[in-house]
């Protein structure tokens, strides 16, 4: 149908990319109320979602100068791919509401 596993293994390797570690991270106990941070953002998402508080992360770099995206690169990526893009500011005020219920 196309090609071998090696060369979709070929394929995926040279599009794919990763810093090579995965470092695992604990959110603070009070969530966004004790500290604002990646972690915390996206464990309270899972959270108000009524699900377990463990999420997945990822920083978005630019592939060709390895260093993160910047807003609007993301808003960009995610318009392209069909994604939602939720930043921190709309998390910690969703957050907010979440908690006056």
């Amino acid at each position: 149908n196309g090609g071998s596993i090696d060369n979709y293994q070929n394929l995926f390797g040279s599009k794919f990319r990763a810093p090579g570690h995965t470092h695992l991270l604990i959110a603070n106990k009070d969530l966004v109320k004790g500290r604002v941070g990646h972690t915390e953002l996206t464990v309270t998402l899972a959270y108000m979602g009524g699900l377990s508080p463990v999420s997945v992360l990822c920083e978005m770099l630019d592939g060709k100068t390895g260093k993160a995206l910047s807003i609007s690169q993301a808003k960009e990526y995610a318009k392209n791919y069909h994604l939602v893009m939720v930043e921190g500011n709309e998390i910690l005020k969703a957050y907010s509401n979440f908690l006056e219920r």
